[in-house]
């Protein structure tokens, strides 16, 4: 997939385009499931190849860093704290207190990952970073958390649009809405249909996100409404309107640190930053 073609990727392997074909064949037989679908000579990717694709390289990634793991290991010059988080925070929370924690610490080496919320449970309990801030409740047995930020899910809207001049938008008027919705499989995604199940469901056929901004720019283009934290759309200005959906749903953001392990106190004044940050949010935040 990152060649394009089966013969780009026969010149980059230095392998005949039959023999990567037949390696192609007898990886997809090894799995037990398709990877490609075979159209008129062309190789398109199945649902299961692209979710390959991409697993494979986030592995590839860590692994690229490896040596650069292993010489920092061996200065042990410099202190390292690495920090995972959801995209959703990522400039409301994360970048401000990315900031303040950089100007106190100039001598740590801040490494910080933006990911979906499964990937930064998995790997917060796998030891690769040591602290997580994202969506909650977490799903994993091994996380110790702790609420950070609170607030109230909203419409988020075009400019000009017709709930534009209402304080709040009742679930049962998004209902009659052209949506623009997470997917099921997203936690936000099983969010929304919660919020919408209480209005009967939707009445228009709903645009489908896996990325949260994507489903608040689509919103600011007026290809529909979204329903949203506010942290997301925060960066986007007057590009959107923003109005708590009734009856009021809270959704929750915290830390998340593996159960039973000592943080250092890097880790632990870059999360009471995080917490001054999310608290900060909440006191100027403005919807309406």
């Amino acid at each position: 997939m990152a060649t394009g073609t089966l013969a780009a990727a026969a010149v980059d392997m230095n392998m005949s385009i039959s023999a990567v074909s037949r390696q192609l064949c007898l990886l997809e037989e090894e799995l037990g499931m398709p990877l490609f679908h075979r159209i008129k000579r062309r190789l398109i990717p199945t649902d299961e190849g692209e979710s390959l694709y991409l697993e494979t390289e986030r592995m590839l990634h860590h692994f690229r860093q490896f040596p650069e793991i292993v010489n920092e290991i061996r200065k042990d010059a410099q202190r390292q704290m690495r920090i995972i988080v959801t995209p959703r925070i990522s400039s409301s929370i994360t970048s401000p207190a990315v900031a303040t924690f950089m100007e106190e610490h100039p001598d740590v080496e801040l490494s910080i990952d933006v990911q979906p919320p499964g990937f930064v449970e998995r790997w917060v309990v796998g030891r690769k970073f040591d602290l997580g801030i994202g969506a909650l409740p977490a799903r994993h047995s091994d996380l110790e958390t702790e609420s950070i930020c609170r607030v109230p899910a909203v419409a988020v809207l075009p400019p000009g649009h017709r709930f534009e001049s209402r304080s709040t938008v009742s679930v049962e008027s998004l209902s009659e809405e052209r949506l623009i919705l997470m997917t099921d499989d997203t936690l936000l995604g099983k969010q929304m249909a919660d919020i919408l199940r209480t209005a009967g469901g939707v009445q228009k056929s709903p645009i489908r996100v896996n990325r949260a901004s994507v489903c608040c720019n689509l919103a600011a283009q007026g290809l529909g409404v979204t329903i949203m934290d506010p942290m997301t759309p925060n960066p986007m200005g007057a590009a959107v309107i923003l109005r708590p959906i009734k009856p009021t749903v809270m959704l929750d953001f915290g830390l998340l640190f593996l159960r039973g392990t000592q943080q250092s106190k890097e880790t632990m004044r870059f999360a009471e930053i995080a917490r001054a940050q999310a608290m900060a949010f909440m006191q100027n935040l403005s919807l309406g």
